[in-house]
């Protein structure tokens, strides 16, 4: 048995060379690997992209994405459209009512202008009324003074006017005047041997009352154009609030 084991170690041995020729020799590297310095903004690339994505490839990807749901899309345009129509609709709508808004405004202050000038008008017109009636009196009385003697024919009375709040209403213009006669010349009522100053004060009172028919008959024809001018205003106002 012993003699059996120094032969398996002695082929062993033999053999040994043999096999170490065998076995081929470890490869050398020719090139030695280069290590590559690294920079700070290549490491705070680095850190801020750890897993290096293409964010460029992924903002394309997004673009052609919403391309193809916007542009690309029959269903966008027709919504596009729809809003389009109803945004230039609303805007539209809200200038009509904000023309609309002004002209009531302006038709307003108009009507209020010729309301307040037809109350001042009436007013004046009143005024001169009463100072006309006053005149009037004052003729009169002065006309029926007179002695008997100094006048030719009976004295004219002038009779007074009506007021002007008595009067049926403001759209008719107030047509109706006060009927004076022509009152006779005070040379002619007195004679030759009359006084003079009757006379004057009668000639003076004649002129101030015909100063006031004129003033009168201008306020009247000015009331009249006021209430022409109020009632076209209020028809207008009604058609555009009608419109």
């Amino acid at each position: 048995m012993r003699r059996i084991c120094q032969i398996v170690v002695l082929g062993l041995a033999l053999t040994a060379p043999y096999i170490c020729a065998a076995q081929p020799p470890p490869v050398s590297p020719t090139h030695p690997a280069v290590k590559h310095s690294q920079g700070f903004f290549d490491y705070a690339l680095g850190k801020i992209n750890p897993e290096n994505k293409d964010y460029g490839a992924s903002a394309a990807d997004a673009r052609a994405e919403l391309v193809a749901c916007t542009i690309q899309n029959l269903f966008f345009w027709s919504n596009l459209l729809s809003l389009t129509l109803l945004a230039a609709t609303s805007i539209a709508l809200a200038l009509v009512i904000r023309t609309q808004d002004k002209r009531e405004i302006i038709a307003a202050t108009l009507i209020a202008q010729l309301w307040n000038g037809r109350v001042v008008d009436r007013r004046e017109i009143v005024r001169r009324t009463e100072m006309y009636n006053v005149l009037v009196e004052a003729k009169n009385s002065a006309l029926t003074t007179r002695p008997a003697s100094m006048t030719h024919e009976e004295p004219a009375t002038i009779p007074a006017k009506p007021n002007a709040k008595e009067k049926p209403s403001a759209k008719s213009g107030v047509q109706r005047r006060a009927a004076v006669p022509n009152l006779p010349s005070s040379t002619g009522e007195t004679g030759s041997t009359g006084p003079s100053e009757p006379g004057q004060k009668g000639l003076l009172m004649e002129n101030q009352i015909q100063a006031l028919r004129n003033s009168e008959r201008s306020l009247r024809a000015r009331l009249n154009q006021v209430s022409e001018d109020l009632e076209r205003e209020r028809q207008r106002n009604q058609t555009l609030k009608g419109a």
